[in-house]
């Protein structure tokens, strides 16, 4: 399965706010505030921390492209 998040940052803490999840299938499942969680899963709700998760940047059209898809 692949992830991907848009994150923010307030300041004090670096959170998801979407995310979307595409599974080998094919299946796209998103979840934001409006919609938390349903039977396949649900929006994190850990804070990242970018000095100890692996992250990799993409550009905000391309997490939109999957968001939209």
């Amino acid at each position: 399965m692949n992830e991907v998040n848009q994150a923010a940052d307030d300041g004090m803490i670096f959170g998801v706010i979407e995310q979307a999840e595409l599974t080998s299938a094919g299946q796209l499942h998103r979840y934001n505030w409006g919609h938390l969680e349903d039977e396949h899963g649900g929006l994190t709700d850990q804070a990242i921390d970018p000095e100890e998760d692996a992250l990799e940047a993409i550009p905000a059209e391309d997490f939109q492209r999957v968001w939209t898809r």
